[in-house]
């Protein structure tokens, strides 16, 4: 391996290395709802299992072990989600300051052409005679 790319490998990003780490990318979305529906199929699994015992001591494992593990997969995953709706709004609100600003940057070297040419036409001939 030539040194040169050594040293671009290692000045890469993590998100330049991994795309799908973007705040644009879908994939963090989708493995939200994934983890959720999986915490909900794990309580599916969980209340099947439960509802086929009578014996409450022995339902209380099940109800643990698995319901709770569900509860954390549920909250999880929504919390991915909600995180990736955050940083998605963000990226789209950075863009559009870049547009913004992009626009005042033009606007900002048009304005002085045209303030200059009104203040002329605008300006006091003065009489040759006086």
């Amino acid at each position: 391996m030539e040194p040169s790319s050594a040293s671009d490998s290692a000045s890469r990003t993590l998100t330049d290395r991994f795309p799908f780490l973007r705040a644009d990318s879908p994939v963090p979305t989708y493995l939200g709802i994934f983890l959720a529906v999986a915490g909900f199929g794990l309580i599916a699994y969980t209340w099947g299992r439960v509802a086929g015992l009578i014996f409450v001591p022995l339902q209380l494992p099940y109800i643990v072990s698995a319901g709770m593990s569900a509860m954390g997969l549920i909250v999880v995953g929504v919390a991915v989600i909600t995180i990736q709706a955050k940083r998605q709004n963000a990226a789209g609100e950075a863009r559009e300051l870049d547009r913004l600003s992009e626009a005042l940057r033009d606007l900002a070297e048009t304005l002085p052409e045209a303030g200059t040419r009104a203040r002329r036409a605008r300006a006091p001939r003065r009489k040759s005679g006086s």
